[in-house]
């Protein structure tokens, strides 16, 4: 190859003998070497400018991985290109000694590539695994026959990371206690719990039992079915349903055991206590998702599932009584949610909130909702509270929620892949809320275009393709300043939360990487000004 190149020079160089100036075309016959990314042309890890060989677009280069926590991985690709009009070989990619083993390559190394400035040259992955806390460096060192390096230099990109363990899970348990309140003899009343992993990794539940002197089963057991080990995304929870079945009227108490891999509360012992007595027994039940019945005493939910509740299930103090009255009402929701009740006063309830199309039914947010219920028998027995608890999870790949606190205003949610091609057909928005990008699994779709809401506007892939998903908010319109709060989910683990304060333009939260089908998060908090037609003023 390079004999060849020298032929081609000689010929060239002869025909200048006829008149033919060709020092211009000798330079664009040299092979040069160029690092870019491989989604978005504008971007490079290195100093000085893409394509431009009298620029050096290889020096200065660097990476920082970040803080990345121990046991999990984040990949960095970057793209060798060759911006002439003959191909580049690449003699090695290897690092240097003293880099430190955590960097590791994720992808092929190219022996070969193809010329041309519009190429989509090859791309090259990193991935940082750290197994130990502090900071960590590598150098990647790039062997080439770029004429545009100077003799006996190589291209260098400085990698540097932190591993770090932030990333734990974190057991909680809400209610504390499971208070039954009082039940009829020989009826069975619930306690719902929220199993909540308010870490950042995910929990798993080595084990449920009872303690010793736990009347089981013949008064305290599971009425879910749960499958050990079970396995809590971070910034979630899921829902254990257990019954209490007094024998007579007294009080039974006994002791809930959870073991699981939280470093700190490796067991959990909840208080069980129940009062048999001559009272209506209330009972509180999810029984219909997306107009579905159900008798799963836990169902999985997600975001905007439209849930119906029903105290059908609730008994009356006596036999051949009647409930003749029930009260509803939401004990506890995210904070963002703006979901209510849609009766109060009624055996059978719905979840309902405010968006462009009026009322509808469902859950709106993410997270964990708490419902109380009490119900009053013919006699005018008042039964205690019973709860019912449900944990929206979203299950898709990706899923980004946009919330914002002041309903007069209209924001929107974006989310633009390979750069920040507002607007395009690589946008996700109001104006396009499904695209093709890919088929099947890989399409976005945003669900609703709120107009006169809180939101929430959520927009979903169920298996990302690989590649950049930048996350962006606009205030399209509104006299109100608000705070708007964006939370990213990872195959329903929560991953990012921020909140801006806006009153007009834009904001990048963050961009979602995915390589190898791995997904990471970059946080970008930018507030620069975008273009597009379908932005607000």
């Amino acid at each position: 190859m390079k004999l060849a190149r020298i032929a081609f020079a000689l010929t060239a160089s002869a025909m200048t003998v006829v008149g033919c100036d060709c020092t211009d075309p000798l330079d664009r016959l040299a092979p040069i070497i160029a690092i870019g990314d491989p989604f978005d042309p504008t971007f490079s890890v290195c100093a000085t400018g893409l394509g431009d060989a009298n620029a050096n677009p290889f020096r200065d280069c660097a990476f920082d991985f970040g803080e990345v926590d121990i046991g999990r991985a984040r990949v960095f690709s970057f793209t060798i290109r060759n911006p002439s009009p003959v191909r580049l070989l690449v003699e090695s990619v290897t690092f240097d000694d003293g880099s430190d083993p955590a960097f590791a390559f994720d992808s092929e190394i190219p022996e070969v590539v193809e010329p041309g400035v519009g190429s989509a040259g090859a791309v090259v992955s990193v991935k940082f695994a750290p197994t130990v806390e502090g900071p960590v460096s590598a150098v990647l060192r790039i062997k080439s026959d770029g004429e545009n390096l100077d003799a006996g230099e190589d291209v260098v990109i400085t990698l540097t990371a932190t591993g770090a363990s932030r990333c734990q899970p974190d057991i909680e348990i809400s209610p504390a206690t499971c208070d039954f309140g009082d039940v009829g003899v020989g009826a069975t009343g619930f306690c719902d719990l929220s199993i909540k992993n308010v870490g950042q990794c995910e929990l798993v539940v080595s084990d449920l039992g009872f303690t010793a002197e736990t009347p089981f089963p013949a008064v305290f057991g599971p009425q879910s079915a749960v499958n050990i080990p079970l396995t809590i995304p971070g910034g979630t929870a899921t829902s254990l349903r257990l019954y209490a079945r007094p024998s007579s009227a007294t009080t039974f108490t006994g002791g809930l055991t959870i073991d699981s891999f939280d470093p700190d509360e490796p067991q959990v012992v909840v208080p069980l206590t129940v009062r048999g007595a001559q009272a209506p027994t209330c009972i509180a039940r999810v029984s219909k998702v997306n107009n579905t019945p159900t008798n799963d005493p836990s169902p999985a939910i997600e975001p905007l599932d439209a849930v119906e509740l029903s105290a059908d299930q609730s008994v009356a103090s006596r036999q051949g009584g009647t409930i003749q009255s029930w009260q509803w009402e939401i004990l506890e929701q995210p904070a963002e949610s703006s979901a209510t009740l849609e009766f109060t006063d009624r055996r059978e309830t719905n979840f309902v909130f405010s968006s462009a199309s009026g009322r509808v039914r469902g859950i709106d947010v993410a997270g964990t909702f708490v419902v109380g219920l009490v119900v009053t028998d013919d006699l005018g027995a008042q039964s205690t509270q019973c709860t019912v608890a449900l944990n929206a999870v979203p299950r898709s790949g990706l899923h980004v929620q946009l919330t914002w606190d002041v309903s007069s205003n209209d924001i929107d949610l974006h989310l633009a892949r390979n750069g920040t091609n507002w607007c395009s057909n690589d946008d996700c928005y109001y104006g396009g809320r499904t695209r093709n990008w890919g088929g099947g699994n890989a399409n976005p779709s945003l669900d609703i275009d709120d107009l006169s809401g809180f939101g929430p506007e959520n927009i979903t892939i169920e298996a990302p393709a690989d590649g950049n998903y930048t996350v962006g908010v606009d205030f399209f319109s509104g006299s109100t300043p608000c705070n708007a709060l964006v939370k990213i989910f990872i195959g329903g683990q929560l991953e990012f939360e921020g909140v801006q304060f806006m009153s007009s333009g834009q904001w990048l939260p963050a961009r979602v990487d995915v390589r190898n089908g791995i997904s990471t998060i970059t946080e970008l908090n930018s507030t620069a000004p975008q273009s597009g037609s379908c932005l607000g003023g």
